[in-house]
């Protein structure tokens, strides 16, 4: 969590029993116990999960045979939003902007959560344009988002999105891309309150890492 305080984990069913179902735990870091358990309606392990940026919800996302997204109010212990996927889920992140905007590939689109539990697709023309080729992505910024890609002639891109328009094409890479993390560094407060690059990492093991100009450009 943006706090630091709890560890959300992702816990695989091992028993046959009907009754037992896959599951995510909000953990106390410091008190080393679990302060919420999260269950929904889905069929498949879930692949993994994530606090939004205000630490008030909690995302997962399940593999075959359903590929559902489920968003909760941890502390309430209760689901507020869920979505299927018509195919395999690669990554789903909260928008560091707003805590019911969504990030979800592949392919590659954006969502806004709605006050009934609803998934509304936002239209970004760019992104459906590139999104068919989306490996992985994360944000940025609220208004960023860095979306990895591998289209089927062997070109591998990062490219940049802004305010929904392609703002920056990084070609060529030397390898596969597989996945995207954007880092930060410590504030005067020692908070990790602002992103300056990101991190691109291969199939092979190689790692590229992009890091912001001063200026806020990439």
């Amino acid at each position: 969590s943006a706090d630091r305080r709890h560890v959300v984990v992702c816990e695989r069913v091992t028993s046959a029993k009907a009754e037992a179902k896959p599951r995510v735990r909000v953990v106390h870091v410091g008190g080393k116990r679990t302060v919420a358990t999260l269950t929904a309606a889905v069929e498949g392990q879930y692949e993994a999960c994530a606090f939004s940026e205000d630490d008030k919800y909690v995302l997962a996302y399940s593999g075959a045979p359903d590929y559902v997204v489920v968003v909760w109010r941890w502390t309430d212990e209760r689901p507020v939003g869920m979505m299927r996927s018509k195919g395999p889920i690669g990554r789903v992140r909260f928008s560091p902007g707003s805590s019911t905007l969504l990030s979800i590939n592949a392919p590659m689109r954006i969502c806004r959560l709605s006050d009934k539990g609803h998934f509304k697709e936002i239209e970004v023309g760019a992104l459906k344009r590139y999104g068919q080729n989306a490996v992985d992505h994360d944000w940025l910024s609220a208004t960023k988002l860095a979306v990895a890609t591998a289209f089927e002639k062997g070109s591998f891109s990062v490219l940049i999105f802004s305010d929904g328009s392609l703002a920056q094409t990084i070609k060529d890479l030397a390898f596969v891309p597989r996945c995207v993390s954007s880092f930060a560094t410590h504030g005067e407060a020692g908070a990790l309150d602002e992103r300056h690059g990101f991190m691109v990492g291969g199939a092979d093991g190689q790692v590229l890492i992009f890091r912001a100009p001063k200026e806020g450009g990439m």
